[in-house]
């Protein structure tokens, strides 16, 4: 349910691996903050991390990757503190390289401090290195970071930085706004989220309940399995990857017998490139993923449509629920043939013979290929959205919002229920879903709730 607000069809995470950069060999040690810098200047670009960074890239790319995408607001703050000149005018290989640099410096306990400078910087072209050498260095004579359970107090919020559980680190000069003169300012760069956001939070829930928000977009994201349905269970998998050297654990799911997930160890990073992987037996899903393409609750015989449906981790759970006996079909478009191409290759993994795909743009007015001539016996819209719920996930999402994105996302989604409440046939089932905190992107829609807070449905 996750989705990048774009247009209808563009699809979000789940499934397997992004096909750009498979297969990439793993970066020898000094080239892995060059590959970290190449993701972040494309992800600056517009594209997502999480179809950019590749089984190749270790532990260490991605923690470069997301913990800066996380971090940035933080990271610029003290950067725009410590550097001469402003963050706009500074090239994007700079930015990036600083980012890099002081991402390390103050949040990697084990990369020591002038490694990071040094090895950062040396991503840079010669001529741009002067700059950026000087503003990271400056950092480290002018911090110091002691253990949380050292901390004494005292010095001004506006220069120290609180890892709650970890450390805190103190600047010699102010880097962060006056929490006296400017609290929403000062919670933002903080806590490393837009300033639209923490105020919309802010207002909703209470100061605690939104910076404890803010502090779980910040933590690494869970790495969560679904075994492939009718091939494996839960505990199968498990073991399997145990002799895979790939530590894991199952994970019930009260709500859902006899569809347990499997959790993966933090720091197994191979696990897409085991031959499990290879051989079909588990998409990387989010729980609440899962929950959409089980509420629809696909029956025997039926033909579903997933009308967003790359990269294809709930219409391939659907078609395993309908592979039985009875059969029944997936009919699985999405607007972007790049990224149909992903759940083809999803599909193809899984040996799952009875999904159709193709490019389709749902609000085109045109019939979905595959349709009955009475409509689908059930619809999944899985809507592009504004991210806000899985933001540990794709943190840049964060840093795309404008203060009108909420309004433009809740009026695509409109639009696509339309489109879909088109092609149900009568008495049908419509389930809706997204990946948002946000009510006009949810209740809004006056749709029923159900057992999972980001999923809507009606009809029978």
């Amino acid at each position: 349910m996750s989705r990048p607000p774009s247009r209808a069809g563009h699809a979000g995470a789940g499934g397997s691996r992004p096909a750009p950069g498979a297969g990439r060999p793993a970066p020898r040690d000094g080239g892995q903050r060059a590959r970290a810098l190449e993701i972040l200047l494309a992800v600056e670009g517009g594209r997502f991390a999480s179809e950019l960074l590749a089984p190749g890239d270790g532990r260490f790319v991605r923690e470069l990757v997301l913990g800066v995408l996380r971090r940035t607001l933080t990271l610029d703050s003290v950067i725009g503190s410590f550097g001469a000149r402003e963050r706009r005018d500074l090239d994007p290989d700079v930015r990036g390289a600083l980012r890099l640099g002081l991402y390390q410096v103050l949040f990697m306990d084990g990369v020591p401090p002038h490694a990071a400078v040094s090895e950062s910087v040396a991503t840079l072209p010669a001529r741009s290195r002067g700059y950026a050498n000087a503003v990271l260095r400056a950092v480290l004579r002018e911090s110091h970071k002691v253990p949380e359970g050292e901390d004494r107090g005292g010095a001004s919020p506006t220069k120290r930085l609180h890892r709650p559980g970890r450390a805190v680190i103190f600047f010699s000069r102010a880097v962060f706004p006056d929490p006296t003169r400017d609290r929403t300012g000062w919670l933002a760069a903080v806590h490393s989220h837009p300033r639209l956001l923490v105020e919309r939070w802010v207002a909703r829930l209470g100061e605690d309940a939104a910076v404890a928000r803010m502090e779980a977009g910040n933590q690494p994201a869970p790495l969560v399995l679904r075994p492939r349905h009718g091939r494996i269970t839960a505990a199968e998998l498990v073991d399997l990857l145990a002799l895979q050297r790939i530590a894991a654990d199952v994970l019930p799911r009260p709500d859902s017998p006899g569809a347990d997930a499997v959790l993966v160890r933090a720091g197994q990073d191979d696990v897409f490139a085991c031959s499990a992987f290879r051989d079909g037996l588990f998409v990387a899903q989010d729980l609440s993923q899962m929950d959409a393409a089980e509420i629809l609750e696909p029956r025997a015989g039926e033909v579903v449509w997933d009308l967003c449906a790359a990269p294809g981790g709930k219409a391939s759970q659907l078609a395993e629920r309908l592979g039985g006996e009875g059969g029944g079909r997936v009919v699985a478009t999405d607007s972007s043939e790049e990224r149909l191409l992903r759940l083809q290759q999803t599909v193809a993994r899984l040996r799952l013979g009875n999904v159709e795909c193709a490019v389709h743009d749902a609000l085109s007015g045109a019939p979905p290929p595959g349709r009955p001539p009475h409509g689908f016996d059930a619809v999944l819209v899985d809507a592009p959205c504004s991210n806000t719920a899985v933001l540990a996930r794709r943190p840049e999402a964060r840093w795309r919002l404008r203060p009108d994105t909420f309004t433009e996302l809740a009026a695509l989604q409109r639009r696509l229920l339309g489109a879909a409440r088109a092609h149900l046939r009568p008495g049908g089932r419509l389930v809706y879903s997204v990946c948002s905190f946000e009510p006009e992107e949810g209740e809004a829609h006056g749709l029923r709730p159900t057992r999972s807070p980001f999923v809507w449905t009606e009809g029978a």
